[in-house]
């Protein structure tokens, strides 16, 4: 999922060692203690959020579905997103 961030966005790692704060350009990528990913700058004025490390996950809903050939035959992909 990619978003334009123009407001500040919280968010952490599973375990909860890493909290942070989405402001500008992405400088962390994923926890070193248990590996949970979390965020990075794709492009220019565009980062990459995981989802499951937002403290709100409904703060966005997706707009696209990618790496559909990996999934899982019981994963949902919403219709015209495939």
């Amino acid at each position: 999922m990619g978003v334009s961030v123009t407001e500040r966005i919280g968010g952490g790692c599973l375990c909860g060692d890493i909290r942070y704060a989405i402001s500008g350009d992405a400088q962390l990528h994923f926890c070193s203690r248990c590996g949970s990913n979390l965020w990075g700058a794709t492009e220019v004025g565009l980062t990459s959020v995981a989802a499951g490390s937002l403290d709100d996950p409904e703060l966005f809903q997706p707009d696209r579905a990618v790496f559909l050939h990996e999934a899982p035959t019981w994963a949902r992909v919403p219709e015209g997103m495939a």
